[in-house]
């Protein structure tokens, strides 16, 4: 997928490359798209992409491929961003109130409040439902960042409990009995999704003058 000439994780990459709290980035990669992202990366001067990995079958064992290939690399207390490659609007600010919040609280899961009406129904129509407050609803995006051992110990656990398919490491980590502290979304922190989001991604980039940031 190409935005202003850039593949999207190229968009992606540039924000950790620009961030200073950012000191080394790894990709979890179907592995025949390895040596390609190898060769955008020089293109674009990803200096800080250092390691690549294999996917795994779903989400979470990619992420755990990641977590593992970094054990003996990185120390206990070391902080690691986990992000959606596919999330290229993400700012500078939001991954430094990433690590902010996770220097603080131990992890951090970046989240916007919902402004539209949250409903709960049984039948997808209009009898039999109930609405939500609101202000105790957030949509969850990533950045998500965490300590290095609250992760691998995580990914550990997960597999002895047969926890196998959570949708993000906030959502394992959650049903590990793990509290869950929010940092700062963005609405327009999209998630490329399907055919309709690219060309949301393009608008802003253009109304951005060829920057996602």
């Amino acid at each position: 997928m190409i935005a202003e000439g850039k593949p999207v994780i190229i968009h992606t990459l540039e924000a950790f490359q620009a961030n200073e709290g950012i000191d080394a980035i790894l990709v979890v990669c179907l592995e025949d798209w390895i040596d390609r992202l190898r060769e955008f990366a020089e293109r674009f001067g990803i200096s800080k992409l250092r390691w690549i990995v294999k996917n795994g079958e779903n989400g979470q064992a990619s992420a755990r491929n990641g977590v593992f290939f970094l054990e003996g690399i990185c120390k206990d207390d070391d902080i690691v961003i986990i992000h959606d490659a596919v999330r290229p609007l993400i700012s500078d600010r939001m991954i430094s109130d990433c690590l902010r919040v996770c220097r603080e609280k131990g992890n951090a899961c970046a989240a916007v409040r919902v402004c539209e009406t949250v409903m709960l129904t049984d039948d997808d129509g209009v009898s039999g439902f109930k609405g939500i407050d609101r202000d105790t609803v957030v949509r969850v995006q990533t950045p998500q960042a965490y300590r290095f051992s609250t992760l691998l110990n995580g990914h550990r656990l997960a597999l002895e409990q047969g926890i196998e398919n959570a949708v993000y490491a906030n959502t394992m980590l959650h049903d590990l009995g793990e509290k869950i502290y929010f940092s700062e979304g963005d609405p327009l922190n999209l998630k490329i999704t399907v055919a309709e989001d690219m060309e949301i991604l393009r608008s802003i980039i253009g109304l951005r003058g060829g920057t996602g940031r």
